[in-house]
């Protein structure tokens, strides 16, 4: 019960303070700016974002009120780290009035330094479980995989934030997946962030549907991939991750093969827009239905998971 009492208070104080920080938001001009080629979107001009800033802060508040261990600290530093590079994005484009922020070098650049950090300081869950033969030690080979699933991950929901609540509510069925993990495992440690981030999430949707009073922009689209990493990374199933996030997997992979594809061809186009999700709102789907179908689909790829993989 103790958890549950943990999810319920942040979502009771993020429904508290997200009018506030959407008030705020918006007296900064921290609003979202569109460019003017993406006419579907051109509405959500001046919508507060950065809303990620309350992810960052309830979380790490109950956390650290039960006394967290060594990793549970790690996946802080990830989290608030991200966070804060996404929220230097975020800062950055408001300033500049544009859609453009943080150079993708620069950013990339942090998020490899992230994921050495929390690689070195988790190194004793080099123990890796890889489906159907036994857990396997790979040893310093674990900190290479661990900037990889950092870096991955990050993008991976960044790319996704592209529709009302989209990665919000995506990203809330993976930390399902991974609770249902963790208490398979008995890591109980973990429990804290992670009832805390879904409580605060839940609250954050409820105005983050369309049409959103708020955006949480690439403050909360990095930390949330950041915490998918890490969380992941502790209970030893970055291998099984892309399974249970096959939405943020496919988001990631429309992008590449739209970038291959345009230069193979010079210039023609796999899809109408990349990422995946703005392929099907040009094809006539609402935003709504981009969102519900999206997140089933995820849902759909979980239950197969566990079924075919896991069990």
């Amino acid at each position: 019960m103790t958890w549950l009492r943990i999810m319920l208070v942040s979502f009771l104080f993020g429904l508290l303070f997200l009018p506030f920080l959407i008030n705020f938001l918006k007296k900064s001009g921290i609003v979202v700016f569109v460019r003017e080629v993406v006419t579907e979107h051109i509405h959500k001009t001046g919508t507060p974002k950065a809303g990620g800033i309350l992810f960052l802060i309830i979380p790490f508040i109950a956390s650290v009120f039960f006394n967290p261990p060594l990793e549970v600290w790690a996946l802080l530093i990830l989290f608030l780290g991200s966070g804060i590079l996404g929220m230097a994005d975020d800062l950055l484009s408001s300033i500049r009035k544009t859609s453009l922020g943080l150079r993708g070098r620069y950013k990339l650049i942090f998020q490899i330094i992230l994921g050495l950090i929390f690689g070195f300081l988790t190194m004793k869950y080099s123990v890796i479980w890889i489906p159907y033969i036994p857990p396997l030690n790979i040893g310093w080979w674990y900190i290479p995989l661990a900037v990889l699933v950092v870096v991955s991950s990050e993008n991976a929901v960044n790319l996704t934030d592209g529709a009302d609540g989209l990665a919000t509510t995506v990203f809330l069925t993976v930390m399902a997946a991974l609770l249902v993990v963790g208490y398979l495992q008995g890591q109980v440690n973990l429990f804290p962030f992670m009832y805390s981030l879904m409580g605060v999430l839940a609250a954050f949707l409820w105005f983050n549907t369309h049409p959103a009073r708020i955006i949480m922009g690439d403050t909360g689209s990095l930390a949330l991939g950041g915490a998918m990493a890490g969380l992941s990374l502790i209970l030893h199933i970055p291998l099984f991750l892309p399974f249970i996030a096959m939405v943020f997997v496919l988001e990631t992979m429309s992008v590449i093969v739209q970038i291959g594809y345009f230069r193979r061809t010079g210039g023609k186009r796999f899809f109408k827009r990349a990422p995946l999700h703005h392929h099907f709102q040009l094809s006539g789907w609402s935003e709504t239905q981009i969102v519900v179908r999206f997140a089933l689909l995820n849902l759909l790829f979980i239950g197969l998971a566990f079924l075919f993989i896991w069990v």
